[in-house]
């Protein structure tokens, strides 16, 4: 496993690397060229805190892959495909999730090779949007009117 931005990337089989035997993903990637018995275990990606959106390129033989998106031992969502071998870096599809009222910590891909019975993926450009502590303007306002209310009430009190 590697951890990479504060997600942790695990699977059997792999390697990282610049290596394009079979998919020419851009720049540094993480690749699975193993055997089909391996390539069959999910490649989990685990989140130092939950997230609400994520998106990677990932590019595989022929096979179907499930991607799911997971909020501890819940299921959050879950969808197929049935994936095609890709012969360019513009051709690795981008995939993930993107929610307005829920969040996940973790996304894992299963991926069944196709009739070959080998799989070999390719794994890149991981994007987590970046959480924002900044507080919204009408938090900021409520916490000055209450403060403001507070300072007089005790300015009152003080006088009498």
């Amino acid at each position: 496993s590697t951890t990479v931005g504060g997600v942790t990337i695990s699977f059997d089989g792999a390697y990282a690397g610049t290596g394009d035997l079979y998919f020419p993903l851009s720049g540094f990637a993480v690749y699975n060229f193993s055997n089909a018995e391996s390539a069959n275990k999910d490649l989990v990606m685990t989140f130092n805190g939950p997230t609400r959106a994520a998106a990677f390129q990932f590019a595989t033989d022929i096979g179907d892959a499930t991607f799911s998106a997971w909020n501890g031992v819940n299921l959050v969502s879950s969808f197929g495909a049935s994936l095609q071998r890709v012969s360019s870096s513009t051709e690795a599809c981008w995939w993930g999730f993107d929610f307005t009222s829920l969040a996940f910590d973790r996304l894992t891909i299963n991926v069944k090779p196709g009739l070959n019975g080998t799989l070999a993926f390719g794994f890149d450009n991981l994007q987590v949007p970046t959480v924002s502590t900044v507080p919204e303007p009408s938090t900021v306002g409520l916490l000055a009117v209450g403060l403001l209310g507070l300072g007089a009430a005790v300015r009152r009190r003080t006088k009498h």
